[in-house]
C-alpha cells in the first residue's frame, strides 16, 4: 500500500494495533446500538418515543450517517439499559445491567 494513511483511533486488540477512522467508529456504534435494540424487541419508533429523539436520527444513527453526541449516547443506553464506558473512545465496552 503506497500512499500517506492519517490515523484517527487506534486500539489494541492483543499485540495487534488497529487504526479506525471516525466513520467506522459510527458504523461500529450504529450497529451496536441496533443490535441491542433488536435484541430488548423495539423498533426505532419505540426507541425514539423511549428517549424523545426523532426515528430519522435513530435511523441515522443506526447507519453510522451521524456522529451522536454524549448525551445522545447516554439517552439511548438508558433506553436500552445498558451501561456505556466511554462508548467513543472504547467501542464495545458496553455491557447489560442485571
Amino acid at each position: 500500500m503506497t500512499g500517506k494513511c492519517r490515523v484517527e483511533y487506534v486500539t489494541w486488540s492483543g499485540a495487534l494495533c488497529i487504526a479506525l477512522s471516525p466513520k467506522r467508529i459510527m458504523e461500529m456504534i450504529g450497529r451496536k446500538i441496533k443490535d441491542l435494540r433488536v435484541l430488548k424487541g423495539l423498533t426505532q419508533e419505540d426507541l425514539a418515543e423511549r428517549t424523545q429523539l426523532s426515528v430519522r436520527t435513530i435511523q441515522r444513527i443506526e447507519k453510522g450517517e451521524v456522529d451522536p453526541r454524549t448525551y445522545t449516547l447516554n439517552l439511548l443506553a438508558e433506553a436500552l439499559k445498558v451501561m456505556t464506558d466511554k462508548p467513543y473512545k472504547y467501542y464495545g465496552n458496553i455491557r447489560f445491567i442485571k
